[in-house]
């Protein structure tokens, strides 16, 4: 058997961009190039789809290109749709299925793998927010039969797990304790404790589904309007240049700390100058909400933030020096940022399913981290900057070896498998709140009426009953739902 055949796809879907990883059958993991990638982006292929008029779908770079010709039938960002489901407009009065527009996704990205790697894998892992419920999954579960991929093959792995099994299999991180993975995204946050052992076993998750890179998009574009307003009369030309150059200046001011930007990409008469300060500002209040989750999660996990050995950052927002500022507040010195921070969460969706003896000789234990019905990479990982000092951009390198503002849940367990450990005090603080709502019932209720003997009082009782006899029969459906 060839030790360089594939044995694990790890995918990727993210916001602004997607990700593919070949584990091959010798241990080591590749991230695949995209060939019409720029040589400075070459590891990752932009989410962008472009429907043509012969109702073809052109994906990533191709679709860039073809948005010249067809910026009515452009599409980009639409990651948070998928939780909707159903049609998506992409032109006028044309609709595209979102089932359809992931499939030829992935199906892109399965071509760019077997280009590189000939032959077909015997995992997919594709990740997904770990707060998907039932519905999202099976969507993307139908994208991943529309691909092609064979449906025995495919497990969704949630992000942060992903980002764990990353972490464990890298000497850059410590395993000396447990760690929170800071995972921030285009369309999401997400964050979670591992355990201590380096298996990159969770002990709980938190999400942001409101919370991602596009929001700071929208941030920028907010600071240009400010500066000068654009004329209300932009083509979609213009309307796409400006678009990129929001992206552009906030990328350059995780680097710098001031970007000049000329009217012809600002869309105004005389362009503008932005300075990281007031990018920050205007980020702030949603950099504050993802460590307050962060605090969060820690806390209900019954730990301080002196416990964690780590706190690693992924995703491509989390270069933002304010990212690590905020944390580096609450866990001094132990703030770790990858070197392609995009690229992690694919490395370690395919790092999943490897088998024992990976040249580092790590192992992740499925029989302890299931690849759930939920869930970019890095070679190396390096410190966080220090605050006010520019990150250090490492050389990118085609072959890398080695988410409404309801907060996620932890990762849905399949039946027959243990809640892990540390969310156990979580569920039994609720049962202990339910029983004392229920003795302050009987007391202020349930008492006076049969001391009474007052009809009204007999017909609240029957139905308190019957709707937590009603709660009860629901509850069980969903329970029975859920484990089919």
């Amino acid at each position: 058997m060839n030790s360089r055949e594939p044995l694990t796809y790890g995918i990727d879907i993210g916001m602004s961009s997607s990700v593919v990883a070949v584990g091959l059958r010798d241990g080591t993991v590749e991230v695949v190039a995209d060939p019409l990638a720029a040589p400075d982006d070459i590891a990752s292929m932009p989410t962008a789809v472009c429907v043509l008029p012969d109702g073809r779908i052109s994906v990533g770079h191709a679709a860039e290109q073809d948005q010249l010709h067809h910026p009515e039938h452009f599409r980009r960002e639409f990651k948070r749709e998928i939780a909707a489901g159903g049609l998506i407009p992409i032109g006028p009065g044309q609709t595209v299925s979102v089932t359809s527009v992931v499939g030829a996704v992935l199906r892109q990205l399965r071509e760019l793998a077997r280009s590189a790697h000939p032959g077909e894998p015997d995992h997919v892992v594709i990740t997904v927010p770990a707060g998907w419920e039932r519905t999202e999954q099976q969507r993307m579960r139908a994208a991943a039969r529309e691909a092609g991929f064979r449906p025995e093959t495919v497990e969704l792995l949630g992000e942060p797990a992903a980002a764990a099994q990353w972490a464990a299999s890298s000497d850059l991180v410590a395993a000396d304790g447990p760690m929170l993975v800071y995972d921030l995204g285009g369309s999401t946050f997400a964050c979670a404790v591992t355990a201590a052992d380096g298996t990159g076993r969770l002990l709980g998750t938190e999400e942001l589904l409101d919370v991602g890179g596009t929001d700071f998009d929208r941030a920028m574009f907010s600071l240009l309007r400010a500066a000068e307003e654009p004329p209300d009369d932009l083509d979609i030309a213009g309307q796409l240049r400006l678009d990129t150059a929001c992206r552009d200046v906030k990328h350059a001011l995780s680097v710098v700390t001031t970007v000049e930007l000329p009217a012809a990409h600002a869309g105004t008469a005389r362009g503008c100058e932005i300075s990281r300060a007031e990018f920050e500002k205007q980020i702030g209040p949603l950099i504050q909400r993802t460590t307050d989750v962060c605090d969060s999660l820690v806390r209900n996990l019954r730990l301080r933030w002196t416990d964690l050995a780590a706190v690693l950052l992924v995703g491509g927002s989390s270069r933002i020096p304010l990212v690590h500022q905020r944390l580096e507040a609450l866990a001094p010195g132990r703030v770790v940022l990858a070197a392609r921070p995009e690229l992690v969460v694919a490395i370690g969706a395919a790092r999943f399913r490897l088998p024992a003896g990976v040249p580092d000789g790590r192992r992740a234990l499925a029989a302890e981290q299931p690849a759930v019905p939920l869930g970019p990479p890095a070679a190396e990982g390096r410190p966080a900057v220090p605050a006010g000092q520019p990150p250090q951009v490492a050389a990118p390198s085609p072959r890398l070896v080695d988410r409404d503002p309801r907060v996620g849940r932890a990762p849905r367990m399949p039946s027959g498998t243990a809640q892990p450990a540390a969310t156990q005090p979580v569920a039994r603080r609720r049962r202990s709140l339910a029983a004392v709502v229920l003795v302050f019932w009987l007391a202020a209720v349930a008492l006076p009426a049969l001391v009474g003997n007052d009809p009204m009082w007999w017909v609240t009782i029957a139905l308190a009953v019957v709707v937590t006899g009603a709660a009860v029969l629901v509850r069980r459906a969903r329970r029975r739902s859920s484990n089919a």
